[in-house]
């Protein structure tokens, strides 16, 4: 399994050990809210967190660091040179950006 994001990893693990969330959480150490919020999205659990929930489901987390693309670099560099107030105007452009599609 290769994901990039914690709520597929655990869902993913919870599928592969057959366990229901509270099940899961009880072999972790860990709440079954706390199952709940990281694969809603809405926890992003630490990496000593996430790799005792699969553990727990029998797998391993491997982690995996690279380099980005270039159009991510070419980004990264561009807001590395940007002061703190730029930045936030940019943020604010792109929360803007985002609420525009969203209709809202």
């Amino acid at each position: 399994m290769v994901h990039d994001d914690p709520a597929s990893v655990c869902r993913e693990a919870r599928a592969y050990a057959l366990l229901s969330q509270r099940a899961l959480a009880r072999r972790a150490g860990v709440s079954p809210a706390t199952i709940t919020r990281i694969e809603s999205g809405r926890m992003q659990p630490t990496v000593a967190t996430l790799a005792k929930i699969v553990q727990a489901a029998g797998l391993r987390l491997d982690l995996v660091v690279s380099d980005p693309d270039p159009d991510q670099r070419k980004a990264v560099a561009h807001r590395a040179g940007l002061s703190i107030e730029d930045r936030f105007r940019e943020v604010a452009n792109i929360d803007r950006f985002r609420k525009a599609i969203a209709g809202d």
